[in-house]
């Protein structure tokens, strides 16, 4: 059973202004992780079905590699941006549980995503509409590591975060579980410098569960940025931060 804060409720709020006008501030996915994915069935032109697809940043690399890529996503909003930053790409104002595709696809990709479908519902969409050959990308990872300051930074979004009922999960591990996936095999990218102006970097962690700036308010959600910066100073970022990215693909076949 899935923890209780990776609820529909809380996915939702992927859909406030204030998350989806951040997002462009979170690290962008590394062209590693867009080539390995590209390469991952050796099909030069793949049908690609982007689930949970944001403003594009798995799907438009993707399209302007020579796939043809649909983006799916429950936030009007996201999609709303990702039309305006390209058009090559179908995107689709949709859950993927209520998804109805006119087209079945080579290639599955889920983005820091897949943990907000219902999966008894997703599922068996996704097999409807699989070729013989299809797989499941899972891709995770993303956060910015900054040496010296994981243990604090942690304390303080815990402290701050409106998910307040937060467990640790391996969203691989319960789908492997569940039986809904097989074959599982993950493949580590390499770790990627990021250099990012501090105001960006604060920004980003309003478009990330649990920091919306209209769950927070501004009173909670100016201390916790003054909290950050305080921290960051704290620790010799004054201007910019430089850390390290990782990401891990997991390839896999559906049940």
């Amino acid at each position: 059973m899935k923890p209780e804060h990776l609820s529909k409720a809380i996915g939702d709020q992927f859909s406030d202004k204030s998350i989806v006008e951040n997002y462009g501030y979170r690290p962008e996915y590394s062209s590693d992780v867009i080539q390995f994915l590209s390469d991952s069935l050796t099909i030069s032109e793949m049908d690609v079905l982007d689930i949970g697809t944001g403003t594009g940043e798995i799907a438009i690399p993707l399209s302007m590699l020579g796939h043809r890529v649909v983006g799916v996503d429950p936030s009007l909003e996201m999609i709303k941006a990702a039309t305006l930053k390209h058009s090559k790409v179908k995107f689709v104002h949709s859950y993927i549980e209520n998804f109805v595709p006119k087209s079945h696809f080579d290639l599955f990709v889920a983005a820091n995503s897949i943990h907000w479908a219902d999966w008894e519902k997703a599922f068996p969409v996704l097999k409807s509409v699989s070729k013989s050959h299809a797989k499941l990308a899972i891709v995770t990872g993303g956060d910015i590591s900054l040496e010296g300051l994981q243990r604090e930074l942690l304390d303080l979004i815990q402290s701050y975060s409106t998910t307040q009922n937060f467990k640790p999960y391996c969203v691989i591990n319960m789908l492997d579980q569940g039986g809904f996936i097989k074959n599982v095999v993950a493949t580590e990218m390499a770790a990627v410098t990021v250099e990012q102006n501090i105001n960006d970097y604060i920004a980003s962690f309003h478009a990330r569960n649990g920091f919306s700036l209209e769950r927070m308010g501004p009173y909670l959600a100016q201390e916790f940025d003054d909290q950050l910066r305080s921290l960051l100073a704290k620790k010799g970022f004054l201007e910019n931060i430089r850390g390290q990215v990782t990401y891990k693909v997991t390839i896999a076949d559906m049940v």
